[in-house]
């Protein structure tokens, strides 16, 4: 279905979801994303030694659609299940919670996985998006591409800006519902040591300090051959240290948890996420524009804020695409 040319913007889990539902229909969707890697939230950093997953940690498995996917991954030992519950002192909040999967090598190895079969040209940014008389022309650096039909599953205000340089008015309630969704900002330390962490198996921690959240220890998790920690920032130290220079945040980070390090890192990176976990959360799936051309807003702020609300949302917009591009086909006459 060449003449019917689909863009994905954006290669985290909603992006591939979406192309994958696309291909179950018979179309083949160019997936477009300005990262060196797909994955999205679904990130993992190397150091000088060691690795660490920066960004989703695990994921939990509830709709019937995402298990089918889950019990896939777990098949192929893409995933692997990591812990059911919290230890000490949060073990009160374990009853009748859900597993958490992880990535068996790292989480940007599952987003590897769900990349398979698929068209895809990352280090591709997208900076305009226009409409013409029979779609949509997706402007890049260096190249523009037409196509019959958009789904964009950037962070909405990036897919807003998108559409704004290109000159794209969008209806007045659209676009108040879709500025609605707002995103918390997050900054995660990764500091690698020469001596095993004190974080307790299975390698996570939750914590109430007002600097820290949560550290994740990649090398008890079993993804990392040295003592490389993951510590995400709370969402208000966030919001307020964002501009920082590293040097302070590390300093302030390090010290806030220090009673759960073995010393001294050996190596640390800092990492700023604009777009993290969203604050509000839409009430269905995708947004659409329909005419004169389809285009859908999907993503994490869709359904919910997991992996698995992501996943959903990008399923959904696939399907719900091809049912828009397959009814502005002209009926066949009937000889």
């Amino acid at each position: 279905m060449s003449e019917d040319r689909i863009v994905i913007i954006g290669a985290g889990v909603t992006g591939l979801a979406a192309a994958h539902s696309l291909k179950e229909k018979g179309y083949d969707p160019l997936v477009l994303d300005k990262g060196k890697s797909v994955g999205g939230r679904l990130a993992t950093r190397s150091l000088k030694k060691g690795q660490a997953d920066i960004g989703a940690q695990s994921f939990t498995a509830k709709n019937n659609h995402f298990v089918t996917l889950k019990n896939e991954l777990l098949e192929d030992e893409t995933v692997r299940e990591w812990y059911r519950g919290l230890p000490a002192p949060h073990e009160v909040a374990n009853i009748g919670i859900y597993p958490r999967y992880c990535g068996t090598k790292s989480m940007n190895a599952v987003a590897q996985r769900l990349a398979g079969g698929l068209e895809i040209k990352t280090e591709s940014e997208v900076t305009a998006i226009t409409q013409t008389d029979d779609g949509w022309l997706v402007e890049l650096k260096n190249e523009k591409i037409s196509a019959a039909a958009v789904i964009l599953t950037a962070p909405v205000p990036q897919s807003l800006e998108l559409l704004k340089k290109g000159g794209v008015e969008l209806e007045e309630q659209l676009r108040a519902d879709l500025e609605g969704l707002t995103y918390h900002s997050c900054i995660t330390l990764l500091a690698r040591f020469d001596q095993k962490s004190k974080v307790p198996a299975p390698g996570i921690l939750h914590l109430t300090d007002d600097v820290v959240e949560w550290i994740s220890d990649n090398q008890k998790k079993g993804i990392s051959s040295e003592p490389v920690l993951t510590l995400q920032c709370q969402y208000r130290y966030s919001a307020e240290n964002f501009d920082e220079k590293d040097e302070k945040l590390t300093t302030e980070i390090l010290k806030a948890v220090e009673s759960w390090l073995p010393g001294e890192p050996v190596e640390t990176q800092i990492h700023r996420w604009r777009y993290s976990k969203p604050k509000t959360v839409a009430s269905r799936p995708y947004f659409a524009i329909e005419k004169p051309s389809p285009l859908l807003f999907a993503g994490d702020a869709f359904v919910d804020g997991r992996i698995e609300g992501a996943f959903l949302s990008g399923q959904a917009a696939g399907a719900g695409l091809a049912e828009l591009v397959q009814a502005r086909r002209p009926e066949t006459p009937v000889s």
